[in-house]
């Protein structure tokens, strides 16, 4: 796991996301760059890897805003 990774997985358990994990907030990442995207370019790299599926979401419904 590198820096970024590491950063941004601190950042999601603050807020109470795991990756991989199956509780209705957590994600599964499926690209790595994922966690460079959304550090560099905050909620537009998150919508764009969401579109690209880099990453799936347990409960779409349910999940918490990134």
């Amino acid at each position: 796991m590198n820096r970024i990774e590491q950063t941004a997985r601190g950042l999601l358990e603050i807020a109470d996301v795991q990756v991989g994990g199956e509780r209705q907030q957590d994600i599964h990442v499926h690209h790595p760059d994922l966690y460079r995207r959304v550090l560099a370019e905050g909620s537009l790299g998150l919508g764009e890897s969401a579109f690209r599926l880099a990453f799936d979401e347990v409960d779409v419904i349910h999940s918490r805003t990134l």
